[in-house]
C-alpha cells in the first residue's frame, strides 16, 4: 500500500513516486489573449525525469517540485492557482483561471485525501461492480471507504 499523501503514482509509466523528492507536478500555463488571466491545463505527477516527464519541453510549461505541493504547503499552493490572493491581486485583475475544474479537482484530491491516489486507480472497477451503491459525493472520498476499496480490490488483483 502507498504511504497516503507520501507516495504517489507517476502519470508517465504508472511506478510508485516512492520518495517525495523524485517527484515533479507539470502542467501548461499561458496568458489567455482575451481576459489577460493566467489559464492552467493538463496537470500531471510524475517523476523528475526526462523520460516521465512529459511537458517538459512544451512552450508553456509550468513545473514544481512534487514536495510543494505535499504536507503544509499542498492546500496553499492549489489555492494559491486558483487565486493568489486579495493583498498580491486586489481588484482581481490579474486572476487566474483553470480550464477543467474537475482536471483540478482530480489534482487536489490526489494531493489532499488520504488513500485517493492508490484507490483511484481501482475506480472505474468500482463503478462496474457497483461498488459505490447509493454512496453520496462526500462519503466515497472518506479516507476510511478508500483505505477500505483498496484492500478489497487490490486482494483480487
Amino acid at each position: 500500500m502507498l504511504i497516503p499523501l507520501k507516495q504517489f503514482i507517476c502519470d508517465s509509466c504508472k511506478k510508485p513516486i516512492v520518495n517525495i523528492e523524485d517527484g515533479w507536478i507539470e502542467w501548461e500555463s499561458y496568458i489567455d489573449a482575451k481576459t489577460d488571466k493566467i489559464v492552467s491545463k493538463n496537470f500531471r505527477i510524475c517523476h523528475h525525469n526526462n523520460k516521465c516527464q512529459k511537458l517538459i519541453k512544451h512552450p508553456n510549461c509550468a513545473d514544481l517540485p512534487l514536495s510543494d505541493f505535499t504536507g503544509d504547503y499542498a492546500i496553499l499552493q492549489t489555492i494559491s492557482m486558483l487565486d493568489i490572493g486579495v493583498y498580491h491581486d486586489p481588484t482581481y485583475t490579474v486572476g487566474s483561471e483553470i480550464e477543467n475544474l474537475r482536471e483540478f479537482a482530480e489534482l487536489q484530491r490526489r494531493l489532499l485525501l488520504p488513500y485517493y491516489e492508490e484507490a483511484r486507480q481501482y475506480w472505474n472497477e468500482a463503478i462496474n461492480q457497483g461498488y459505490f451503491g447509493d454512496m453520496n459525493e462526500i462519503s466515497i472520498y472518506m479516507p476510511s471507504f478508500l483505505k477500505r476499496m483498496i484492500e478489497d480490490f487490490s486482494e483480487s488483483h
